[in-house]
């Protein structure tokens, strides 16, 4: 399954192209741990670290409300870290 559903194509105020996207859910409902990261740790390496692929990055994303798009987590968040 496909982490992102492309929700519409348009321009933005320059001309270019922009594609908007959603995360898709499919993010499992019970929790495995807590997991605090070190300053400006990636999600994908945090991943790898628990589920030993960092393709499962979104899953945690997705669990603590990180939609922004960015891969680093805000220093002193405690993250949830779901079951696959």
């Amino acid at each position: 399954m496909a982490k992102y559903q492309e929700v519409h194509v348009g321009k933005n105020k320059s001309g270019k192209t922009v594609h908007l996207t959603r995360l898709l859910s499919d993010t499992p409902k019970r929790i495995l741990t807590t997991y605090e990261p070190v300053a400006y740790e990636r999600l994908d390496n945090i991943a790898y670290k628990f589920y030993g692929d960092p393709k499962y990055w979104y899953l945690i994303a997705q669990t603590n409300n990180i939609a922004d798009g960015r891969f680093h987590v805000p220093e002193g968040m405690t993250l949830l870290i779901p079951e696959l």
